[in-house]
């Protein structure tokens, strides 16, 4: 990369999740290069709605999440807006507020549906799983 020239630079928003999208997390690349990628759209969008979603308040209950091990972290889900799931991407909970949440079993269940074609799902749901599992300890 030469000085002066234009980058676009994204922080680590999808971390070994969907591969497509995860090849630009926590890279830079020249901003030629970028914008003429097929997905410079859509990892656009996503670094956006995780950068949006960064403050640390719990998505059910709006209080600020102070403990970092109280953080109960959904990450990214989905790149599709017309997924159900998209606007449950890079949520945050209280641990006890997902345990108690109305909508903690549809999420799981989507999810789990979704699974068996997708990798970075299913490791998604066995770290929530296993979140789960360690709350009720």
């Amino acid at each position: 990369m030469m000085e002066g020239e234009a980058l676009d630079c994204f922080s680590a928003f999808c971390h070994g999740m969907a591969p497509d999208v995860s090849f630009f997390s926590g890279s830079c690349f020249h901003h030629g290069c970028f914008s003429s990628h097929a997905l410079s759209d859509t990892v656009l969008r996503i670094h956006e709605q995780y950068n949006a979603r960064k403050e640390y308040n719990c998505f059910a209950c709006n209080e600020e999440i102070v403990s970092p091990e109280d953080i109960f972290p959904l990450g990214f889900l989905t790149k599709d807006q017309d997924d159900s799931l998209y606007d449950f991407n890079f949520r945050l909970f209280h641990g006890s507020c997902f345990a108690l949440w109305p909508k903690k079993n549809w999420l799981l269940e989507q999810i789990a549906m979704r699974a068996p074609e997708r990798a970075d799902l299913q490791a998604t749901l066995e770290f929530l799983n296993n979140k789960l599992a360690s709350l009720r300890h």
